[in-house]
C-alpha cells in the first residue's frame, strides 16, 4: 500500500471553530491516513491542540509565516509519506477521499472532484490546459506525491492562487495523473466568512490575483 499524509494549517482564530468538524470528517475516512500533520499559528496553538481527539496521533508544528505559499511548503516539508492530501480547516474530506491513493500506482497527482458546501455543485477536475490562463482545470489542493512537489520546486510563495500555479508547473513537468471519480472534499464557498478565494474576498484583491496568474501562465508559454 501507498502511504499518505492528511495535513491542515490553522493560523487565525477564525478557523479554530471549524476544527471539531475537520476532525470528525477525518475520523470517518474509509482509507485511513498514515500520518496527520497540523501546522499551527502561535496564537491558536493551544485552542487547536484542545480539539485533537485523545486517540489520534498527530504531528504538530508552529507556523513561521501566514503567507499561504509558505504555509503549504511547510506542510510539504512535514510530510514523510509518499502522498500528501491537504484539507483546509473550514473544508471537509469525504469518507471516500483517500480511497484511490492505493490505485494510483506510478501517478504523481490525482484528478478528482469537490462539492461546494452551499450550492451542492460538483466541480469535476480535468487535466485540460487549453484555457489555463483563464480557468483553473481542476479543484484546489489535489492529492499529490511529495516527490512531485520536490521535482517542480514546491509552491510559489509570491502567487496568491498557488494551487493554480502548481497545476501549471505540474503540467509543464509532464506530471503523471490518475483520473478518479471520487468527490474528495466538501468545499466551503465562504458565504459567511472571508476565505482565501471565497465569495467575500475583496474584488480588487481577486482581480489582482487573477492578473498575476495570467501573467505567470504567459511567462511559462501558456
Amino acid at each position: 500500500m501507498a502511504s499518505v499524509t492528511v495535513a491542515c494549517a490553522v493560523w487565525g482564530e477564525q478557523y479554530v471553530q471549524f476544527m471539531p468538524g475537520w476532525w470528525d470528517a477525518v475520523s470517518k475516512l474509509e482509507r485511513k491516513p498514515d500520518r496527520i500533520v497540523l501546522g499551527l499559528g502561535r496564537e491558536v496553538f493551544g485552542d487547536v491542540w484542545n480539539t485533537i481527539p485523545e486517540d489520534v496521533e498527530v504531528h504538530v508544528f508552529p507556523l513561521a509565516s501566514e503567507n499561504h505559499g509558505s504555509v503549504w511548503n511547510a506542510l510539504i516539508d512535514a510530510c514523510e509519506t509518499e502522498w500528501l492530501c491537504v484539507c483546509p480547516a473550514d473544508d471537509r474530506l469525504t469518507p471516500e477521499a483517500l480511497n484511490d491513493v492505493d490505485r494510483a500506482d506510478d501517478a504523481e497527482l490525482i484528478v478528482d472532484s469537490i462539492q461546494y458546501l452551499d450550492s451542492g455543485h460538483i466541480w469535476k477536475g480535468s487535466w485540460d490546459f487549453t484555457n489555463i490562463s483563464m480557468m483553473m482545470p481542476m479543484p484546489q489542493l489535489a492529492i499529490a506525491r511529495k516527490s512531485l512537489y520536490e521535482r517542480i520546486g514546491g509552491i510559489h510563495e509570491d502567487i496568491r492562487w498557488q494551487d493554480w500555479a502548481f497545476y501549471i508547473d505540474a503540467y509543464l513537468a509532464d506530471a503523471k495523473v490518475f483520473h478518479s471519480d471520487i468527490v474528495r472534499m466538501i468545499f466551503d464557498e465562504g458565504l459567511n466568512h472571508v476565505t482565501e478565494s471565497g465569495r467575500l474576498l475583496n474584488f480588487e484583491v481577486r482581480n489582482a490575483a487573477d492578473q498575476q496568474l495570467r501573467d505567470y501562465a504567459r511567462s511559462r508559454g501558456l
